[in-house]
């Protein structure tokens, strides 16, 4: 009889010990997620601030009616490239998983 108590004497330690390491576990995953957690908000929040401050700055402006048709020659041509890419990126064959085409 006292052997079998001794071995659930044994057996409930074990089962302490299990349980406190466990528990120091769950201690460190909280903290390193609490920690993780208020870095990326911190970051968050510097990078806020940082276009906040951004938008604060006044914005170049062309100062001659010949730079303002240079910015706008500008967009329209990258407008009209960014488009030709688009829709042949859209048009092109697809392939399926053989290598062929897909229909």
């Amino acid at each position: 009889m006292e052997q079998s108590q001794g071995m659930i004497d044994s057996d409930q330690r074990s089962g302490q010990n299990t349980f406190k390491q466990l528990f120091g576990v769950h201690a460190k995953v909280v903290e390193t997620y609490h920690a993780r957690c208020s870095a990326a908000l911190q970051h968050y929040v510097n990078a806020a601030e940082t276009s906040r401050e951004l938008l604060r700055q006044p914005t170049a402006r062309s100062s001659t009616p010949t730079q303002l048709w240079s910015d706008a020659n500008a967009y329209w041509l990258d407008f009209a490239q960014r488009s030709v890419l688009f829709w042949d990126t859209w048009t092109a064959p697809r392939f399926d998983r053989t290598g062929g085409i897909a229909r």
